[in-house]
């Protein structure tokens, strides 16, 4: 289980001033417009307003969701 996260590919990258999206929770807003901005496909969250806002791109799952996915792999 330690290694599953090496085949994901993790980057980090400079954060934008543009809002890009909504959420209920605007404190999550600069999260949601990073990932647009920079065009990720998925966001790992805990998170309910993420979880619950059934964002088209990026996906949002939440940590037992991805370990599902990648089980499934």
């Amino acid at each position: 289980m330690y290694g599953l996260y090496r085949g994901l590919d993790i980057r980090f990258c400079k954060s934008t001033d543009e809002w890009l999206g909504k959420l209920r929770d605007e404190k999550d807003i600069p999260v949601l417009s990073d990932a647009i901005y920079h065009g990720i496909d998925v966001i790992l969250s805990g998170d309910k307003d993420f979880l619950e806002a059934r964002l088209q791109k990026p996906l949002v799952y939440s940590p037992a969701m991805m370990l599902e996915y990648l089980q499934l792999r």
